[in-house]
């Protein structure tokens, strides 16, 4: 089973930049994606988005806490309910932020087998070094955590272009946790990943379980 988990969206208000009041996707881009996708497959919202008036939710959940332990552990339970009900191992692909989570969920999910990231923030710090961002206080850095050894495929999408989250982070975590590093010419942060989307998927599943160093 595939679960998709979607990025940071609109954590800040772009005017004001003061948290924002709703930070849920504006795009479909990963529920597109998960539409081309042949294996069954869930959507997993993150903690507070489309409901961020539930309690006990707070902006902090959506900015410097958005990848922090209270986040991880509710995706971790769900990952896991979600595998006990279909009775079967677990793909996590995760977008930009989406990825960060579905390293640091792999780490307590044991039902999670593989991870796909596109674009994926995986390394907080040098991220918001790039982009001259306060760091994400009250957040864990996905490669400071690593992957278990159960997680036997790991592949790490970028595309060349994409000024959101560079390529270079994915590039520095598969340096750290070695796995099958794509990177894809004239492909941007949204651009043009549903137009692969498949083939990108059947490459990834005929490519075997083994990482192997990135290329």
């Amino acid at each position: 089973m595939h679960i998709y988990l979607d990025g940071d969206g609109r954590p800040v208000d772009p005017v004001r930049l003061t948290p924002s009041v709703d930070p849920t996707p504006r795009d479909a881009l990963v529920l597109e994606l998960m539409s081309r996708d042949p294996s069954p497959s869930v959507y997993l919202g993150r903690p507070c988005y489309f409901r961020p008036d539930a309690p006990p939710c707070h902006s902090d959940l959506w900015t410097g806490a958005r990848y922090g332990p209270r986040v991880v552990a509710t995706l971790c339970a769900a990952v896991q309910q979600l595998a006990a009900e279909a009775d079967r191992p677990v793909t996590v692909i995760g977008f930009s932020g989406g990825g960060a989570l579905a390293v640091l969920v792999a780490n307590c999910a044991e039902s999670v087998s593989r991870i796909v990231t596109i674009n994926g923030n995986l390394d907080t710090a040098l991220w918001a070094g790039m982009r001259g961002f306060i760091p994400l206080q009250g957040s864990l850095n996905p490669v400071d955590v690593g992957l278990p050894r159960r997680v036997t495929t790991r592949v790490y999408l970028v595309g060349e272009n994409d000024p959101v989250v560079p390529p270079e982070v994915s590039a520095r975590f598969s340096e750290s946790v070695p796995g099958r590093l794509i990177a894809l010419p004239d492909f941007t942060h949204a651009c043009c990943w549903i137009d692969v989307w498949t083939e990108l998927l059947a490459d990834i599943e005929g490519a075997g379980a083994e990482p192997s160093a990135a290329n």
